[in-house]
């Protein structure tokens, strides 16, 4: 007897649930009429000014904002058809277990659709009319992470590592720090003049240089062994900005070069001009072996193969118009061809097998913040960032990997 008034509490519960999503599925359609016509207005009284030579143009971008929200309305159709079948499967079952899976599949439609709802389609005109623009049909950056929070640090951060063991804050006093959980990785007694991530994930470090030497320690495969390379540096001037550890070589930047070191006979083993090559300041690297793709804080990007002496220059299209955290940025990731790298201003999403990319303008995604660093779990995306306004509070924003809808 209390087994069947349980399942028909979940039932009315369910109903109740479902009464409330439809109301709000159809209050959300109204908005979206709202939204239409108001963007469609603007559009409209700019478009009066200069009808009879844009009449063509202003065609082609009511014809984009009534295809996007007509698919938009399409869409949240859609998922009132599949919510009812979700519930009207729910009814007919008696699977506690069951009509368990299916509440949760429904909390995920929901998540999904708030952020969907958000998504819009604005009209943005024109500041110059000498190509005759009437303005450019612009979907901003609608989706919020499932999971957002920050974090004060004791100290800024100079910069911000992450490998399979979290992030890492490394900082103006030399410290490295476990954000999660502040554990400081006390690894050596030498000063830090700086740190990166090497080739497989480990953790490597720069020990402040001495009189034409420095030292560097490579990870391997924890937080206390590490292996120390001493490489002789004779009249050059490095600069400490960057290092990265290659599978066979260690690369430091100076000021006009890139040297790459073998980790066998620490000997230079070859040199790549920064200047030449256009990479005058870059901010990050992408290793693969003993290859890797690097960015400067412009927009520009290499890969270069050592071993072979091999140069591209990648090809960097700009996007201006539609942005998206689950199109734009997190369905590539989804793929091991895919990464990111990260400048002050731009966010570059890599497709290393193909060799060519696409660069975003980070205030599309992040106003007012500065992305530092990411990672990839099973299931989501965490972006590290940064308000330069604060610096010594970092935030993590959790990203799923899976959206209903983009």
């Amino acid at each position: 007897m209390a087994e069947k008034e349980e399942k028909t509490d979940i039932k009315v519960q369910s109903e109740i649930c479902f009464q409330d999503f439809e109301k709000k599925i159809f209050e959300e359609m109204e908005k979206i009429e709202k939204q239409k016509h108001c963007e469609l207005n603007k559009l409209d009284e700019e478009t009066c000014k200069f009808m009879k030579i844009f009449n063509r143009k202003q065609g082609i971008l009511r014809d984009k904002l009534e295809d996007f929200y007509e698919e938009k309305r399409l869409t949240i159709r859609r998922v009132l058809k599949e919510t009812k079948m979700f519930k009207d499967v729910q009814s007919k079952t008696c699977s506690k277990m069951f009509q368990n899976d299916v509440t949760n599949m429904m909390d995920m439609v929901k998540y999904s659709l708030e952020n969907f709802i958000s998504k819009r389609a604005i009209y943005e005109k024109s500041n110059s009319l000498e190509n005759f623009e009437i303005g450019s049909i612009v979907v901003p950056c609608f989706e919020k992470p499932f999971k957002d929070y920050s974090i004060l640090l004791d100290e800024r951060p100079k910069k911000i590592l992450a490998n399979e063991d979290g992030f890492f804050s490394f900082d103006y006093n030399g410290q490295i720090i476990n954000i999660n959980n502040f554990n400081k990785l006390s690894l050596w007694k030498g000063a830090i003049t700086n740190v990166s991530i090497t080739y497989n994930g480990r953790m490597a470090f720069m020990e402040t240089p001495r009189k034409n030497r420095i030292k560097i320690y490579i990870g391997e495969g924890s937080n206390t062994k590490y292996e120390s390379v001493k490489i002789a540096i004779k009249d050059e001037k490095p600069i400490y900005d960057h290092f990265f550890i290659l599978q066979d070589f260690i690369a430091i930047k100076t000021n006009q070069e890139i040297i790459f070191y073998s980790k066998l006979t620490s000997k230079i083993s070859s040199k790549l001009s920064i200047y030449e090559n256009r990479i005058l300041d870059f901010t990050d690297v992408k290793i693969d072996k003993n290859t890797f793709f690097a960015a400067d804080n412009n927009k520009n990007v290499i890969w270069f193969n050592i071993i072979e002496d091999q140069l591209e220059i990648i090809q960097i299209q700009e996007e201006y118009d539609n942005f998206s955290i689950g199109s734009n940025i997190i369905d590539k990731l989804k793929s091991d061809h895919y990464f990111l790298l990260i400048n002050q201003y731009y966010i570059f999403v890599i497709n290393s097998k193909e060799k060519n990319g696409k660069c975003f303008q980070m205030d599309k995604f992040f106003r007012d913040q500065r992305l530092l660093n990411y990672m990839k779990t099973e299931n989501e995306i965490i972006f590290c960032l940064i308000n330069p306004k604060d610096q010594e509070k970092v935030t993590l924003k959790h990203f799923p990997l899976e959206y209903y809808l983009t």
